[in-house]
């Protein structure tokens, strides 16, 4: 018995630093669905979360850390979502065009998407690098092997010691997130150029790119125009459904064209 108190004490602390943890992050997420990521202070999360910024700097090392771990906390939500509603049933053709038709819809439903993905890529070249060297870094302080099963499956990253290796770890975790994301898309191809419903022959990646940045673009110009209209307030023309039919169809025939 006289061992069990400590023992449920901790477990207690620690379910509540977890609980402490998720309030400061739902505040912080809803922060930045609605503001830019220069615009969001750790002062205006504190008080939103009812905590203090020292308690804040108890979880995260500064403001760019608690954005990545709402972007991780968001493409893990998305991750999961499509790993439960991909039908595994369609060709490798239709399931790349349910991620675009599922990508435009989570872009537009929750525009924090978008801005993850901006901020990421923006990250990215403030410490002036790229991604596939980020992906090189990850490989050369844990492995190809390391890497290959922290994006195999959606397991959680909880025990992955991202601390111990880079200087950056919930950056790096994040970006892990977005390797599995990247998971479903090259899958997805690579079915299709086996059951040939996808013709094109230029490398998995380089596919994946392409369609990755039309649909970014797609979005981006929904963003523009909404808070264009916004500002001035005149109602501008936007045909959602129509701008989204047109890419996916842009889209398949990209997929059915010979390189």
């Amino acid at each position: 018995m006289k061992d069990d108190a400590p023992k449920g004490k901790r477990r207690l602390r620690d379910r509540k630093k977890e609980r402490t943890r998720e309030e400061i992050l739902a505040v912080a997420e809803k922060f930045y669905s609605e503001k830019a990521k220069d615009e969001v202070l750790l002062e205006d999360i504190a008080e939103a979360a009812f905590v203090s910024r020292t308690t804040i700097y108890n979880y995260f090392k500064n403001k760019d850390d608690v954005f990545f771990a709402v972007g991780n906390k968001v493409v893990k939500e998305l991750n999961e979502d499509i790993a439960a509603n991909l039908p595994v049933r369609l060709s490798g053709k239709e399931q790349v065009l349910f991620l675009c038709a599922k990508t435009f819809k989570d872009g537009i439903d929750n525009p924090i998407v978008l801005k993850i993905t901006r901020a990421t890529f923006e990250h990215i070249r403030s410490i002036n690098t790229w991604p596939e060297s980020i992906i090189a870094l990850i490989i050369d302080r844990i492995g190809q092997s390391g890497l290959d099963r922290l994006t195999e499956d959606l397991s959680p990253l909880d025990d992955s010691e991202f601390e111990k290796h880079f200087e950056e770890p919930g950056f790096i975790e994040f970006f892990v997130q977005f390797l599995r994301n990247s998971q479903f898309w090259l899958k997805a191809i690579r079915k299709g150029k086996k059951d040939k419903t996808i013709r094109n022959d230029l490398e998995d990646a380089i596919i994946v790119q392409y369609v990755t940045m039309l649909m970014n673009g797609l979005l981006s110009e929904m963003e523009l125009r909404r808070t264009v209209s916004n500002r001035i307030g005149i109602k501008m023309g936007l045909n959602r459904e129509l701008m989204t039919d047109n890419t996916l169809n842009l889209i398949a025939r990209f997929l059915n064209q010979n390189a």
